[in-house]
């Protein structure tokens, strides 16, 4: 019986999380570094994309984290998986060092590597996210990184006394916050 009522909270607290997923909600949850960063994130994708579709990003990274959050507050999901979240930890820090380094060095922006990291670090997260949550979820991850991957907009947010730099640096605060 444990293990059943186990498996309704959790179910529950996912579904929970799906709600949580939108900015309006995030503004009364999350701390206020985090919301102006992704603010500054929601800025640069409308430049780009749709309205429709920059919510759906920020909606989609703010779900995924809070998900895969409550499935590894279960230690038997750590146990179970410790191998994949390692890796796709150090793929997602190996993407945000990548990141802070391009906006720290002048003129060292490389879209090859940029992307690279990014396919790196989508592996791993749908490695993780396949093995935890559901196709659904997995296709949340595949359109966020299909955002990410463009490259007009990538080539502008890097670029060097660009429109963007001010963006960037609140997001690249925020990931300094985040990934010590």
């Amino acid at each position: 019986m444990g293990l059943q009522s186990n498996s309704v909270t959790l179910r529950v607290e996912k579904k929970l999380a799906g709600k949580l997923g939108h900015r309006s909600v995030a503004k009364h949850i999350l701390p206020d570094e985090i919301l102006e960063a992704i603010d500054n994130f929601h800025q640069i994708l409308v430049e780009f994309h749709s309205p429709k579709e920059a919510e759906k990003v920020i909606s989609g990274v703010i779900k995924t984290v809070t998900k895969l959050g409550i499935m590894f507050q279960e230690q038997s999901n750590i146990e179970n998986n410790m191998d994949c979240l390692l890796n796709m930890q150090a793929k997602l820090r190996n993407l945000f060092k990548t990141v802070q380094s391009f906006h720290q060095v002048d003129y060292s922006y490389s879209r090859t590597h940029l992307f690279d990291r990014f396919d790196e670090a989508e592996s791993s997260l749908l490695a993780v996210v396949e093995r935890l949550l559901s196709p659904k979820s997995s296709n949340r991850v595949k359109f966020v990184f299909e955002k990410l991957r463009n490259a007009e907009m990538m080539d502008e947010f890097f670029k060097v006394g660009g429109r963007f730099e001010p963006h960037r640096e609140k997001l690249v605060f925020a990931v300094d916050m985040l990934v010590p």
